[in-house]
């Protein structure tokens, strides 16, 4: 059996050269896109709902927000809390 016999980018490189051909680039493996875009649309739908929760915490609904200030009118009124 003949043993087979690799020489690394850099080295085929330098024969390339030697002889007068262009480098080797090092391309490597294209990732399947079909794999990429889903990774990139779950990322961006965890970010999404990352931002609506926050949103949700920092402005109350406009409903809320009208309770609240009829509730503490009387304050300003003068009045205390007992």
């Amino acid at each position: 059996m003949p043993q087979e016999e690799s020489i690394s980018l850099e080295e085929t490189n330098k024969l390339r050269i030697s002889l007068g051909l262009k480098p080797l680039t090092d391309d490597k493996a294209p990732v399947d896109s079909a794999e990429k875009r889903a990774e990139d649309n779950y990322a961006k739908q965890r970010e999404k709902e990352a931002q609506d929760k926050e949103k949700k915490y920092v402005c109350p609904p406009p409903n809320l927000t009208n309770s609240l200030t009829r509730g503490l009118s009387h304050l300003s009124e003068g009045s205390r809390i007992k």
